[in-house]
């Protein structure tokens, strides 16, 4: 009998799923939120930005659609330490570094974003980042549960515009 780990596992994640997966997880907690279980919905969204940003970034920097992402991890950790010591990576989750290595990466190939993009790209990551955090899987949800209902709204929106504007971002 297959187990999903022993199929999954040995798969390398490649740009391509985890776009797929963004889109996934971006219903998935807009579900969560309509039946009431927004501290769920709010873990799913952050991970729906972080996928995009990553995506984003390693797709600027010559990714294909169809390359494996776990060996640019190590480069971008060396990268954001050289180009932007302050933000912390969070074990590769922050979305405040990967709006960085996005930001960077496009200047280093002579095409940064136009002023409004950039600025709706800077003003939506921290909005998200101050709402997300990879850590808060170990918090129980239910103190939090009034504040989650308020702050959902704003980051499911925010991850819609970061869908929306996926292709904006590295092309």
């Amino acid at each position: 009998m297959p187990v999903l780990r022993s199929q999954l596992e040995p798969v390398d994640e490649t740009v391509n799923d985890l776009v797929l997966a963004a889109d996934d997880h971006y219903w998935e907690a807009y579900e969560l939120a309509v039946q009431g279980r927004p501290f769920a919905a709010i873990y799913l969204a952050g991970f729906t930005v972080e996928m995009l940003l990553k995506t984003a970034g390693f797709i600027v920097d010559g990714a294909g659609r169809g390359d494996p992402i776990g060996g640019k991890l190590g480069p971008a950790k060396i990268y954001g330490g050289l180009r932007f010591p302050a933000i912390r990576r969070e074990s590769y989750h922050s979305l405040r570094f990967w709006a960085a290595f996005l930001e960077h990466k496009r200047v280093d190939h002579g095409r940064p974003l136009g002023p409004a993009l950039l600025a709706e790209l800077r003003t939506r990551t921290a909005r998200a980042s101050e709402t997300w955090w990879i850590e808060m899987r170990y918090r129980p949800a239910a103190p939090w549960a009034a504040m989650a209902r308020v702050e959902v709204l704003t980051l499911l929106e925010d991850v819609d515009w970061f869908l929306k504007n996926h292709i904006q971002l590295w092309s």
